[in-house]
């Protein structure tokens, strides 16, 4: 008897997700993302993209103002918040890429990682050139 219940709750599961473009979305806002091989988990999650294809988005407002960047991973609340036409990001962290609108292949690791917060904290302490980010010895 609790295989038959057991199956019952999988099949349930099956026939509710399988008609769901991605988990955890707002379901008016990835109709047109899923059909470009997009998947995104979290509310505001891939909300603005249009002909991006191949992004993975998931956390609060992950890859949320994309419209034409394709191929980004952002894993985070807000992480790549801000991009809209860069291509071949990938953003791991609370707040990580965060201010990147159309920069191409970026990869920042950690909270705030590559936001403008982490480069202000690493310019204060350590004086470098603009533009480049230099680790300190």
């Amino acid at each position: 008897m609790e295989n038959y219940r057991f199956a019952i709750v999988v099949i349930g599961l099956v026939l509710t997700l399988g008609g769901a473009p991605s988990w955890g979305q707002d379901p008016a806002s990835n109709d047109t993302s899923v059909f470009n091989g997009n998947t995104g988990g979290g509310s505001g999650a891939l909300v603005s993209n249009t002909t991006g294809i191949s992004n993975t988005a998931y956390g609060t407002d992950a890859l949320s103002t994309n419209s034409t960047g394709s191929a980004n991973t952002a894993i985070g609340a807000a992480a790549l918040f801000s991009n809209t036409t860069g291509s071949n990001n990938t953003a791991t962290g609370f707040d990580a890429l965060l201010f990147n609108t159309t920069g191409i292949s970026n990869t920042a690791t950690g909270s705030a990682a590559l936001s403008a917060k982490a480069i202000f904290i690493i310019q204060k302490e350590h004086i470098i050139e603009p533009g480049c980010l230099q680790i300190p010895r």
